[in-house]
């Protein structure tokens, strides 16, 4: 299972007021949310270490840790390899989709980037994102733990957990006091569901 934590997405809103447009109350909901957007970025390339560093703290931080960690150069992609594969087809595509984005959620991870056909930047490779501009970082691997392996199942069910931890209770819907129609009423006052069952050719088991 993936997950990407970006620097530039442990900007506070505190921090990230600050590099907002004038008139930023006046914009649409597009035009503030790439507004948002572009001043989260500049806000990260202000201070780089600082955000990269709260999401190295953040990650430190996991109930389950990954696998495999690796530095991007704008923050870092974990790796949390399976005891065993798991094999996706049409069957279990959809639910599988929704467990990385799920996944994704309760770690604090880009839910962006929880795909099935996700790639992440290669080790050796450098990150040529314009915010670093002169000095492009390289792509590093920070550490490779290839006997810390997560059951699946164990996965999904702490994810399920959290779901049900997290997510607001459904509304019960109030009781309906309707009157029961007449027929209906004299229909179910002289009939029996069982004798109704038996005449249909259905059957008990012996001793019932």
């Amino acid at each position: 299972l993936p997950g990407e934590f970006d620097g530039k997405d442990f900007v506070t809103e505190d921090e990230l007021s600050a590099y907002l447009p004038n008139g930023y109350g006046g914009l649409t909901p597009i035009e503030k949310r790439r507004a948002q957007k572009q001043a989260r970025e500049t806000a990260f390339a202000a201070d780089k270490d600082a955000y990269i560093k709260r999401a190295r703290a953040h990650i430190d931080a996991l109930e389950f840790q990954p696998s495999v960690l690796i530095f991007s150069g704008s923050g870092y992609q974990g790796l949390w390899l399976l005891t065993e594969p798991w094999p996706v087809d049409d069957a279990n595509r959809q639910e599988v989709k929704s467990l990385l984005i799920n996944f994704a959620k309760m770690i604090g991870a880009d839910t962006q980037a929880a795909l099935l056909t996700q790639l992440f930047r290669l080790p050796g490779t450098r990150n040529y994102k314009g915010w670093h501009a002169p000095d492009f970082p390289e792509v590093k691997v920070v550490y490779a733990h290839l006997d810390r392996l997560h059951s699946y199942v164990d996965l999904e069910t702490r994810v399920n957990d959290w779901l049900y931890e997290t997510q607001p209770a459904p509304l019960e819907r109030p009781a309906e006091d309707k009157p029961i129609d007449p027929v209906r009423q004299r229909f179910n006052d002289n009939h029996e569901v069982l004798t109704l069952l038996q005449d249909a050719g259905y059957q008990l088991p012996e001793g019932e």
